[in-house]
């Protein structure tokens, strides 16, 4: 019998090929094939070439994180921790084996708490994405008046409350963790997030710049891919739609695998309402996640049989401590 861990991830990956397959028939096989084979070299190397800036911000991001642990590993291990983390992630549920792989690589005894880090930024990451595209948002509606108007509204909304939410946990982590202890009442339950206590107002400032920097360069990539498959068309009118179709991206719960899928439809839609093709929109979405994610998980394979090694060591280290 399969696990249930095993099952949910084909059940995963069914739906993710489910909906491309559904998005494509809606979109227009010939289209999307036309569109890619005319697509501008150029932009697709620009798009390309801004993933090592993009892994390089997200690693420093995670470094400065880790300092809110005991834990003092260099920024080289902390890269490590990154790529393995992608590796793992990539064929779990909802990348939950980033939590592991990153955790796990540095070969600490404090395993839990920083799964809960990589939670913790990517909480930061989700407020800003949400925060941009939420005005993005509020933008186009006032420019284009989309129909019905009250859709638009609703998803406004959910922005608003999950940018409340977030923004209560991030910017009053103490109060956020007495909350937690109070609704828990369970002091061994709440160990791994007891790094919300060190959280001081000097940390939270970087972590979202920082945070900021590297959506900006990722929306960015996703705008090069638009300009490749589209050409040519007014910045700002692709930053809305690209900064739309990331806000729906991060409110959107992860049923596929490696949200594949989900992605190409808030694409397609949203670049579809902002003017752009629909067949565009699919390839640059798809496009992004083969340079952010496939590319990625692939140099992270090797790291990945490092993270074992490292297990080894540990355990190694720890049986020779107690024989002694």
């Amino acid at each position: 019998m399969l696990q249930k861990s095993t099952l949910t991830t084909l059940i995963k990956l069914a739906l993710a090929g489910g909906i491309l397959v559904y998005l494509i028939r809606v979109v227009d096989f010939r289209l999307i094939v036309d569109t890619a084979r005319q697509a501008d070299p150029f932009w697709i190397a620009a798009a390309v070439l801004l993933l090592p800036v993009n892994l390089f911000i997200e690693g420093t991001l995670w470094h400065r994180i880790t300092r809110l642990t005991p834990l003092r590993a260099p920024l080289r291990t902390a890269f490590g921790a990154l790529l393995s983390g992608y590796a793992v992630g990539f064929f779990t549920p909802g990348r939950i084996g980033e939590l592991a792989g990153r955790s796990f690589y540095y070969g600490s005894n404090n395993k839990w708490e920083l799964s809960m880090l990589v939670m913790y930024q990517r909480m930061i990451d989700m407020l800003v994405g949400v925060t941009v595209g939420m005005f993005a948002m509020l933008a186009f509606m006032y420019l284009a008046r989309p129909e019905p108007l009250s859709m638009w509204w609703i998803f406004v909304a959910i922005g608003l409350a999950s940018i409340l939410l977030l923004g209560f946990v991030l910017l009053m982590p103490r109060p956020a963790y007495r909350v937690l202890d109070r609704w828990i009442k369970r002091p061994k339950v709440l160990e791994p997030v007891e790094f919300l206590q060190r959280v001081e107002n000097r940390h939270v400032g970087p972590y979202v710049a920082l945070s900021t920097t590297r959506y900006l360069v990722f929306v960015s990539q996703f705008v090069f891919l638009m300009f490749a498959f589209s050409g040519a068309a007014p910045v700002a009118q692709v930053y809305t739609g690209a900064s739309m179709t990331f806000y729906a991206k991060y409110l959107i719960p992860s049923i596929t695998l490696m949200d594949l899928g989900i992605r190409e439809g808030s694409a397609v839609f949203f670049m579809g309402q902002a003017g752009f093709p629909e067949a565009a929109a699919f390839n640059a979405s798809l496009m992004m996640f083969f340079i952010n994610l496939v590319v990625p998980s692939t140099a992270g394979a090797p790291f990945v049989f490092r993270l074992k090694l490292r297990q080894e060591t540990v355990e190694e280290r720890d049986t020779a401590t107690t024989g002694a």
